[in-house]
Formats: C-alpha cells, structure tokens, sequence
C-alpha cells in the first residue's frame, strides 16, 4: 500500500523528491519520507488499519512548513480513494481501495537535524 500511496504523491507533486521507507545517505536534503509504521488488521471488518508517517525534509524552515502544510493538506479526510497498482523494483503491488485517510495530528517541527535541515512530521490513519 505504501507503494501505491507514494506513486500518487509522486505523481501530484511532480516538482518535490519523494523517500520511501527510511532516508539513505544520497537522499536529498529537500524531501518527504513516507513511512509505513505498521497496520493492524480490523477486528470485526475484513481491513487493514495502517500508520502512515510523513517527514518533511528542507534546509529551509519556511519552506519546509509549507510543503508538509499542502501534503497533510493533500491527503487528509480522504475517503473512496482507488490507488493504481505500481510496479517498484520487478515486483507489481496490485490496485488498492482505500476507504479512509484521516490525520491523527497535524504537521508540526520536530526541529532541525544533526546537518541543520528543519523536520517536519505528521502521521496519518489509512484504513484500508
């Protein structure tokens, strides 16, 4: 599912670097990590409630507020949303429903890093 999120980010944001699933040493300093922190399955309905966190990366802290401002803005209070399936690295992750994206927080700082670039997070429920 992470996958089939990140593609559609990609895709609507074309001018920002996307990350996913942990920052590597050539990772940009200008870029959003999406992460996948866990899912757990409903107990009484057949689905899957996943954990999406998102980390804003910028040298800037203006900017970096911004664009995690229009990605939290992007994809909260979603629902009915179709992700294509997507084909990363040979391996094709089928089409998913999503029936819910809502915010569990705002984006806020969590200052800036060893290097000096401002982080900004939020995460996210996608119930799916």
């Amino acid at each position: 599912m992470i996958y089939n999120l990140a593609n559609n980010l990609i895709t609507y944001f074309n001018t920002y670097e996307f990350v996913i699933n942990g920052f590597q040493p050539n990772s940009p300093n200008e870029c959003i990590l999406i992460s996948d922190t866990g899912g757990s399955p409903g107990h009484y309905y057949d689905r899957t409630d996943y954990r999406i966190q998102f980390l804003i990366r910028s040298l800037d802290v203006v900017t970096g507020k911004k664009v995690a401002d229009e990605i939290y803005a992007y994809v909260k209070n979603k629902f009915h949303w179709v992700l294509p399936a997507v084909t990363v690295g040979g391996k094709t992750y089928p089409e998913v429903k999503v029936a819910q994206i809502s915010p569990i927080q705002s984006p806020g700082s969590i200052g800036p890093d060893e290097e000096g670039r401002w982080l900004f997070s939020f995460n996210s429920y996608v119930v799916v």
